[in-house]
């Protein structure tokens, strides 16, 4: 760094610390806690990416089924583009970096960048809960409701934000909520 701080610093939020944990565990495998601490210190970037990765591909898989899952449920083609159409509210892509093979801007590794996923999953949650309805089937499972508890939890943990999100299941649930 030649002496020179960071312009910008900002800790990613609990949510992306754990997945970044995690991430970081899995692409070392079974090495010892200190080795592994040795060697994000000596190539944090290779970290960086690596996180950087796995959101990514979070955002693609949340993005697909979604569509694919209302593709089956309504089978139109409108619907599953307007499921995956958050996508293009992405601002910071720099399409010809990465057209040149260049990697993104690791700077991208964000809360918001975390939340899009949990929003997407979570609003599959919320299709399953009015294409049931549609269909006249109740809801009364309790691993749904474990896992809109799940997201709504680690949504509102990444950002207060989601808390729209997450009293959104109240309006498609009949009876006692």
């Amino acid at each position: 760094l030649d002496g020179l701080t960071p312009g910008f610093v900002q800790h990613p939020g609990t949510t992306l610390q754990i997945l970044g944990a995690v991430i970081i565990r899995l692409m070392n495998g079974a090495v010892p806690f200190g080795q592994l601490v040795e060697s994000v210190y000596k190539d944090p970037e290779f970290f960086l990416h690596g996180i950087y990765y796995g959101v990514l591909l979070m955002n693609v898989a949340s993005l697909i089924v979604p569509g694919w899952y209302v593709l089956l449920k309504s089978g139109r083609l409108f619907l599953v583009f307007l499921v995956q159409s958050s996508a293009l509210l992405i601002t910071s892509w720099n399409l010809a970096g990465i057209a040149q093979g260049n990697i993104p801007v690791v700077a991208n590794i964000s809360a918001e960048t975390l939340l899009i996923a949990i929003t997407n999953i979570y609003g599959l949650l919320l299709l399953k809960l009015y294409f049931d309805r549609k269909e006249g089937r109740e809801f009364s499972s309790r691993r749904l409701a474990t896992a809109f508890g799940f997201l709504a939890a680690a949504g509102l943990v990444t950002k207060t934000i989601f808390l729209a999100w997450a009293v959104a299941p109240l309006f498609l649930i009949k009876g006692r909520k």
